[in-house]
């Protein structure tokens, strides 16, 4: 399977001189130009359909979760795959629920070896941009995302504990998972916290 989507694109100019013509008396005359070389770092992403049906708790339409990305995006496998955050988040909007993701600032070197934005995940994964949270380096992911998840009511999919922020995580209730043989498996926890 080709690549299927880019998660970046960034563009070097360069000045280069070409032979222009020739004058009058035999003489050859210059111009100058700069030209873009466009370079583009291009993914492979599951689609839909090549992930099976999720066994997965009841979801209503509404309901908020809070993705883990970088830690989902190791469900299936240890390298890391955003197919698999993909796979999360389609099973998750099928049923109505509305998703944001969260990612380290590391995310983007450990899957196409450089920093990603928050924008570069959206148009990989089909979301809006006010969808994915790339927090800033030195900054660890699970304080906001568990900011978020108290703030609106939303359950956190990870299979992380949080055993380090255990200040912000009562009532936080979480989904966790793996994708075996193609299939989502999302379970629920007791909320943390209890």
């Amino acid at each position: 399977m080709g690549a299927n989507a880019v998660v970046g694109l960034r563009y070097d100019e360069k000045k280069q001189k070409y032979r222009a013509g020739t004058g009058p008396k035999g003489n050859a005359y210059w111009k100058s130009r700069v030209t873009r070389v466009w370079t583009g770092t291009a993914v492979t992403l599951a689609r839909p359909h090549e992930i099976s049906d999720a066994i997965l708790p009841d979801v209503r339409r509404g309901d908020r979760f809070v993705i883990d990305g970088s830690n989902v995006m190791h469900w299936s496998r240890d390298e890391p795959e955003l197919r698999d955050v993909l796979a999360v988040i389609e099973i998750l909007r099928a049923r109505g629920a509305r998703v944001h993701v969260f990612f380290d600032a590391s995310a983007g070197h450990r899957l196409v070896a450089g920093y990603r934005g928050g924008r570069d995940f959206a148009r990989a994964l089909g979301l809006r941009s006010g969808e994915v949270t790339v927090v800033d380096q030195g900054v660890v992911a699970d304080v906001p995302i568990l900011q978020r998840a108290r703030a609106t009511g939303a359950t956190v999919v990870t299979q992380d504990r949080y055993r380090d922020h255990s200040g912000l995580t009562d009532g936080v209730a979480i989904l966790s998972g793996r994708i075996e043989d193609g299939r989502v498996i999302l379970h629920p926890h007791a909320p943390l916290g209890a």
